[in-house]
């Protein structure tokens, strides 16, 4: 049963959202920062750099210096031996683990619930929406799938990538490329079917 017709109904509201981004772009910049700093305002960052009052992106520019890791490494190492409301409110107990690029050392970057809800889970399902929107004969919820994101050169093209089968002592996996996928997949990864 092809399940992708009734899902790509269900993200139509949420493509037609995206689809306005463009133009109300520095509207909604604004309205996020200002709710990330009302969040903000009573952790050590925020009472460090009086949050409660900042009234614009203007304000917050002036009272807030450029920051590199090296300048949070600190904070951060507080919020790793469990501190809470330092950079974020509450307790962060996730942490990215990147390649360092400076000091040669692994940095570790504070994943929150919220920014894990809002942004990473948020940014999965928006991938899913734009991809059904310019693919609509995708059958992509009748078998297994897998959404596959990293950086790439700007010129690579994603494609869809349909597997047929897997067979344990087989080399070859995938075994045909679909049509190219939106511009807007290409900036998170490539989206597959098996």
């Amino acid at each position: 049963m092809n399940l992708t017709p009734l899902v790509r109904r269900f993200f139509a509201h949420r493509v037609r959202t995206i689809q306005s981004y463009p133009e109300q772009g520095e509207m909604l910049q604004r309205q996020v920062l200002a709710r990330l700093i009302r969040q903000a305002t009573h952790t050590a960052f925020g009472e460090r750099h009086d949050f409660s009052s900042i009234t614009s992106y203007e304000s917050f520019a002036q009272r807030v210096p450029l920051n590199d890791y090296e300048s949070l490494k600190t904070d951060i190492d507080r919020m790793r031996h469990g501190e809470s409301n330092i950079l974020w409110q509450g307790k962060v107990r996730w942490y990215a683990k990147s390649s360092g690029t400076t000091n040669d050392k692994s940095k570790f970057i504070p994943v929150s619930n919220q920014g894990l809800q809002q942004l990473h889970y948020a940014g999965g399902r928006d991938s899913v929406a734009l991809y059904l929107h310019h693919n609509p004969e995708s059958r992509l919820f009748t078998g297994k799938s897998l959404i596959l994101g990293g950086k790439s050169p700007t010129q690579l093209r994603f494609y869809h990538v349909a597997c047929r089968r897997f067979e344990r002592d087989s080399q070859r996996k995938c075994l045909t490329l679909r049509a190219p996928v939106s511009r807007a997949l290409q900036a998170r990864g490539t989206l597959g079917r098996f």
